[in-house]
């Protein structure tokens, strides 16, 4: 029965996780489902210790994935720096992917760390309190975080001189 629910959990989550960790990691998308999959890994064996699974596997996936974002950076900058050939690397389905949702995260990845941290988890449907306890931090510093999230998405999203405001 316990490997039923954990099936069904990943079933739901999967399209979601992967999608929070390319909103919160800044990462493409075989990157992102290279993390959630090690983390769902990880949640198999974890299983039946988990209290909130939805919330544990996301900082598990939000951790691998930053941790192999630095490695990868690191190691880009290392080969440059020795002179080595870099090649491009082109993800196809990111070129799939609509122009808006490209742009979001593109927005999204402009944000200081802690705001596009919270806000991924926002957008994943955790409320204020939730957010707070998974990242040890207080609800009033979630609330903060949003609004300032918030009010730089809307200010790239409509900017004062598309809006008719006057500086």
């Amino acid at each position: 029965m316990a490997n039923d629910d954990f099936d069904e959990f990943v079933r739901r989550e999967l399209p979601a996780l992967v999608a929070f960790v390319r909103r919160v990691a800044d990462v493409g998308v075989e990157q992102a489902k290279d993390a959630v999959q090690d983390a769902i890994i990880k949640a198999f064996g974890e299983w039946a210790n988990l209290t909130h699974p939805r919330a544990w596997i996301r900082l598990v996936a939000q951790r691998i994935a930053v941790n192999e974002a630095v490695r990868s950076r690191d190691g880009v900058l290392r080969a440059v720096s020795g002179g080595h050939h870099v090649e491009v690397h082109h993800d196809p389905d990111v070129a799939v992917l609509r122009s808006e949702h490209e742009q979001l995260l593109r927005y999204l990845a402009e944000l200081p760390r802690k705001q596009r941290l919270v806000m991924a988890w926002h957008l994943d449907g955790f409320t204020n309190e939730e957010i707070a306890d998974q990242l040890r931090i207080s609800p009033a510093t979630v609330r903060s975080n949003l609004r300032h999230a918030r009010n730089a998405l809307s200010s790239r999203v409509n900017p004062p001189e598309q809006r008719g405001d006057r500086l």
